[in-house]
């Protein structure tokens, strides 16, 4: 087997942290997601709705979540509403046991594009902090007349939202040569093809893993993405 080279994109304050304190932060964003979860889980089911469509009146499924598409997008920015829509769709998906969308692992990926696209998103600390800061940042627009988080909750919030301010971010995307690759699996959990990885590697670079042994990460040999300012 050739030796392969290993990218993963992050944030260097989530790599700065001791696994206690990341596991710690990560554990408030999944207390954040559940319970504004509770206020977006009616929002996204479907319901039968009757509109125009070439001068008929037809009958097609609709979210209820898309009634606020238009607040979003004016009270946030352009790309307000459908930032939110991934997220909260990918939380159905992780709810329904779906593999992928699975955290608290590392992953890594063979193209290092992948890698700088995924640390560009890790301002919040990454994918499971973006997805509580975009459903924070929805709650807060839509203003639901039930959000009344406890003071555990609230703290919560009011600290994903200090690591995710604009300026704070510092993304990384750091090599790593040397893996043990009997701890890799697929992205989805699923055991690795080494066979269908390798047919595919010459034109498709864009493959991900999971990776399931503790590893530290170097700073030293980090590439920042944009100036550090600490």
């Amino acid at each position: 087997m050739d030796k392969l080279i290993f990218y993963h994109g992050t944030d260097a304050r989530m790599v700065s942290m001791t696994k206690e304190e990341r596991l710690e932060y990560l554990n408030k964003c999944d207390l954040v997601i559940d319970y504004l979860w509770t206020l977006y889980e009616p929002l996204m089911k479907s319901e039968l709705v009757e509109i125009d469509y070439r001068g008929q009146r037809v009958s097609v499924l609709k979210q209820k979540i898309e009634d606020f598409r238009t607040l979003l997008n004016e009270k946030g920015n352009q790309y307000q509403y459908i930032n939110l829509y991934e997220k909260l769709n990918m939380l159905c998906w992780r709810n329904g046991g779906a593999g992928l969308y699975q955290y608290g692992f590392l992953y890594l990926s063979l193209s290092k594009q992948a890698a700088r696209d995924y640390a560009s998103r890790s301002f919040a600390g990454g994918e499971l902090g973006l997805m509580a800061y975009r459903m924070i940042e929805g709650a807060e627009i839509i203003s639901f007349d039930s959000y009344h988080p406890n003071v555990v909750v609230s703290n919560a919030i009011e600290e994903i939202k200090s690591f995710a301010q604009e300026g704070k971010e510092q993304p990384i995307v750091v090599t790593i040569n040397d893996i043990e690759t009997e701890y890799l699996l697929n992205e989805d959990g699923s055991s690795v093809d080494w066979d269908h990885v390798y047919s595919l590697i010459d034109r498709d670079k864009h493959y991900n893993f999971r990776y399931i042994k503790d590893i530290e990460l170097d700073l030293n040999i980090a590439e920042y993405l944009i100036k550090n300012k600490s």
